[in-house]
């Protein structure tokens, strides 16, 4: 949907200037407030949890305030960089996109060597996700593409680059999932190895 809308309609402000083209100006304007609103909390997440893993692999960052420091930080820095523009962002992305990959890519390439390795691992068995769980993770993989749409003006030939763009992310989002899990497989590790939180398993 984003795609074609995008391609057909590539306003700046994307969704915004959508509804206000089909439902008129109040519709447009409770639009760009609840968008608004919307990632005012939305945001708010992502410093939070980057803080959360931070502290996990060094309590230093505990004590004194320092993780509100650093979660100030990655707001400014975040801030810093869109106001520098679109190709500083896009550059920016695609690095951290390199970044966090490789460590799912360092797993897909060191399964093969370790093939069986762990079918012994006694593990407690896995707690069920909860249907708020589920309903996050859902929400974590859905959202975002319609933020693309608000600088469609910025984009060159948006009539052909969304599209193939929406398909390559899609096809980028089922690799990162299917593959990590897929060695993980070959390593034997059973299912109720998988936990949340800071389990660990132990070994005979």
């Amino acid at each position: 949907m984003i795609g074609e809308l995008s391609s057909a309609l590539p306003f700046e402000g994307g969704y915004y200037a959508w509804v206000r083209r089909a439902m008129g100006n109040f519709w447009g304007f409770q639009e760009a407030w609840l968008s608004l609103v919307a990632s005012i909390f939305d945001m708010a997440i992502y410093p939070t949890l980057f803080v959360a893993y931070l502290t996990r692999m060094f309590p230093w960052f505990q004590e004194n305030h320092r993780g509100v420091a650093v979660a100030l930080g990655v707001v400014i820095a975040c801030a810093v960089l869109n106001i520098m523009g679109v190709k500083v962002v896009s550059t920016t992305s695609l690095w951290l996109f390199f970044a966090l990959s490789a460590p799912f890519a360092a797993i897909f390439v060191l399964a093969p060597f370790k093939v069986h390795a762990l079918a012994n691992a006694v593990t407690k068995p896995r707690p069920r996700t909860s249907t708020f769980l589920a309903a996050a993770y859902l929400h974590v993989n859905y959202m975002g593409w319609d933020n693309a749409s608000t600088i469609a003006t910025e984009v060159e030939r948006p009539q052909r680059t969304y599209p193939r763009a929406m398909l390559v992310a899609v096809a980028i989002v089922c690799i990162t999932y299917v593959l990590p899990f897929a060695a993980m497989w070959m390593t034997g590790l059973p299912a109720s190895a998988w936990k949340l939180g800071r389990g660990r398993t132990s070994r005979n």
